[in-house]
């Protein structure tokens, strides 16, 4: 597991200690004061690869924990040792002052460094959509160099999240050209971006290339493409779906439910009901706004209490 996990987290690092091991394994687990205390713990017992190794774990815990005090102080060090210099410590440091929302913080340390890294820049977009600065995530995404699948998911991601839906669409349209492939992530957010805009026709598209792309496995882009299926009216080709996904979740349900309420297909949203082995308040009170819709306010009702008796409602 560890071993796995290395690559991903550690690219930088890649030959290893026992503790340097202990390192990753911690990075995001461990609440950021005992990381820190260990930190100080096993200092002098530390290779110099361990000891790198340890600023960027302590670091990625912070921001995972949103603990900046901690993370200051983990700067402090990082300058005081002289290794402001190295890529993989300094990006730790502009990441955790972006999540914890110091982004002049981050600024800084970014405009420190003498060239532009992917990495850096990518950080520093998620960084600038965090705080509300778009402008400034649009300008560095336009100058920031090598592009990857996570430069443009993240600029789609923060368009998106900004209502600014054409946009999000025209960057991803920018990403297949550049020959850049989507992943899960990037498919499940353009699909929901498209849920707004509507059109049976983009619909079926992003299903298609979901499917050329094999990502129909994915639990959230699958229930997405569902939501968009139901909002655009085809509730037919939505359970089609349905019925073809490989897993699904209480979201997936509730989805499928509520496109044959809102369709005013009754009798089928609570054949789909009875099926939900764990029903939430959401699949409640669409299957009872399903029946509100059509004026069946008795069995409406009869719902209600059911719901009550179980205890949902009063929560």
């Amino acid at each position: 597991m560890l071993i796995s996990l290395r690559p991903k987290w550690f690219p930088g690092f890649p030959n290893l200690s026992r503790l340097g091991l202990k390192w990753v394994s911690t990075a995001t687990t461990q609440n950021p004061e005992d990381h820190l205390r260990l930190f100080f713990k096993c200092r002098t017992n530390q290779t110099h690869t361990d000891y790198e190794l340890a600023l960027v774990s302590v670091l990625k815990s912070c921001s995972s924990h949103v603990a900046v005090f901690q993370g200051q102080q983990i700067h402090s060090i990082v300058l005081k040792s002289g290794l402001h210099s190295n890529t993989f410590i300094n990006n730790s440091l502009i990441n955790m002052y972006a999540k914890c929302g110091f982004i002049a913080d981050a600024e800084s340390l970014f405009g420190s460094c003498s060239e532009l890294d992917p990495v850096s820049c990518n950080i520093m977009v998620a960084g600038y959509v965090k705080s509300g600065q778009l402008d400034n995530a649009r300008r560095l995404f336009e100058i920031m160099p090598r592009k990857g699948c996570v430069s443009y998911t993240t600029m789609i991601m923060g368009l998106a999240q900004n209502e600014c839906w054409t946009e999000a669409i025209k960057v991803f349209k920018d990403m297949r050209s550049a020959g850049v492939i989507p992943n899960e992530v990037t498919m499940a957010t353009v699909i929901s971006t498209c849920s707004h805009l509507g059109g049976i026709r983009n619909c079926r598209m992003l299903h298609a290339l979901v499917v050329k792309l094999q990502l129909e496995g994915f639990v959230l882009v699958s229930t997405n493409l569902l939501h968009m299926y139901c909002g655009c009216s085809s509730v037919w080709e939505g359970r089609s779906l349905f019925n073809e996904m490989s897993e699904r979740n209480i979201v997936s349900w509730n989805v499928m439910l509520n496109g044959y309420a809102k369709a005013g297909l009754v009798d089928l949203a609570r054949e789909l009901f009875d099926k939900i082995h764990t029903k939430d308040v959401v699949s409640w009170g669409t299957m009872i706004d399903g029946y509100v819709q059509v004026d069946w306010l008795s069995e409406a009702m009869v719902m209600y209490r059911a719901m009550l008796r179980t205890g949902l409602g009063t929560k």
